[in-house]
């Protein structure tokens, strides 16, 4: 016959096939056919590891799934002048450094490798203009993580919860 072996805490640990009467120390032993491993038993119903976290571990869940999706925004570059740059955490570095150059010399120059392998000669108007162009991308993603994080922290129940898409709007 098929036992669901519950833990103190009234989770399933494990299935197994045993004759009736069958014992195992400090478990519980119910015979069913319903119920998985994971599952927490309560009065008589079986409730899914999913359904058992409290709003707060699913809303810090879902903080980390924004905070993955907001660095992949911030790192997927930008379109300036036809052309697709990097916004790497290392490249941002270097747009800072090319930046202060370019703002107090009207005649600095660079060659400036795309994201496709092009190289482009960058003049100084070019570089203060990417590198504004790379900052507000930047900011952008972080206003938006900032957003969602707040709709987040306003969810008063796991329905208003999972009913905030943070997938859209980027």
């Amino acid at each position: 016959m098929r036992y669901l072996v519950i833990n103190p805490s009234n989770i399933v640990e494990n299935v197994i096939s045993a004759e009736p009467g069958f014992t195992i120390p400090g478990k519980t032993l119910l015979q069913t056919e319903l119920g998985v491993i994971g599952d927490k038993y309560e009065n008589g119903i079986f409730i899914p590891p999913e359904d058992q976290k409290t709003l707060e571990e699913l809303k810090i869940e879902k903080k980390k799934e924004l905070a993955n999706l907001r660095y992949q925004k911030e790192i997927a570059g930008v379109i300036f002048e036809n052309n697709t740059y990097d916004t790497s955490r290392e490249s941002q570095t270097k747009y800072t450094a090319i930046y202060v150059i370019a703002s107090s010399d009207p005649n600095y120059t660079v060659n400036w490798k795309t994201t496709d392998g092009i190289f482009v000669n960058l003049n100084s108007t070019q570089i203060i203009s990417l590198t504004l162009s790379v900052q507000q991308h930047i900011q952008s993603v972080f206003d938006k993580e900032k957003y969602y994080s707040d709709l987040i922290d306003a969810a008063q129940t796991k329905q208003d919860l999972s009913e905030i898409d943070i997938y859209q709007g980027w």
